[in-house]
């Protein structure tokens, strides 16, 4: 399906301009900041394990909530080696284990969906379409928090890093979705708040979409998404 010359994003004021994104028949979502509204939950359960393991922590190294919604989008011992450094397999673990529990105890009520996921998921089940997220989150907390929040079943499949060898921004994930659902990646579009999500879309040859309610700049994209939308609905608009 080839994707018309407009764009729903004025690269030169960077202005949300609503059109029509067309229709595809594979829609891969990212999870967190994508779907789920996970930023206070991620951000608290990070200084959660900064305080518990603060003497890890490289000397004179500071760690913001900018900082933090930054990484958001890649595996999370990743994320853990940009703030700890190198550490020894048993410790990674340990510190991993320490903020994944404490994420649990957290999560009920911390965790939303973003305005529209719901609606828009359920609206492109109905009218026959294929739909997964793709993420970065392991599995026992994404299909939780994907049942937590009712989106579930609206849901073909669940990628997570345990699916693959490779993570984003690599295309390995959405090649790994696109495979399981027998989809091509013409009529193929992964939609995410991250630069992560964009290049690996993109490295898989699918049709890319940037959320606009990111805490991420589009300005600094590299490749610019395909499309940038400011409200769910609008991957629905190809209706109108």
């Amino acid at each position: 399906m080839p994707l018309p010359a407009c764009s729903c994003y004025d690269a030169a004021t960077m202005e949300h301009q609503q059109s029509i994104i067309p229709e595809f028949d594979t829609y891969l979502f990212d999870a967190d900041g994508t779907l789920l509204n996970t930023v206070d939950l991620v951000t608290e359960s990070y200084f959660h394990v900064f305080e518990v393991y603060q003497d890890l922590i490289p000397k004179g190294k500071t760690i913001t909530r900018q900082d933090v919604a930054a990484l958001m989008g890649i595996p999370l011992k990743a994320q853990m080696e940009q703030y700890f450094g190198v550490l020894s397999p048993d410790m990674m673990d340990r510190v991993c284990d320490e903020y994944s529990a404490y994420q649990l105890t957290i999560y009920a009520d911390r965790l939303k969906l973003f305005p529209g996921v719901a609606q828009t998921l359920s609206a492109l089940k109905e009218s026959g379409k294929r739909t997964g997220i793709v993420t970065s989150r392991k599995l026992d907390t994404a299909g939780l928090y994907a049942e937590a929040m009712g989106i579930r079943p609206y849901l073909d499949i669940i990628v997570t890093p345990e699916d693959t060898d490779t993570h984003k921004p690599q295309p390995g994930p959405v090649l790994y979705a696109m495979e399981r659902l027998q989809a091509e990646k013409e009529t193929t579009v992964f939609v995410g708040d991250a630069v992560f999500d964009i290049q690996s879309g993109h490295r898989a040859g699918a049709a890319t979409v940037f959320v606009g309610w990111s805490h991420n700049d589009p300005a600094g994209l590299d490749p610019s998404p395909d499309y940038v939308i400011g409200a769910m609905e609008e991957l629905l608009s190809y209706r109108t």
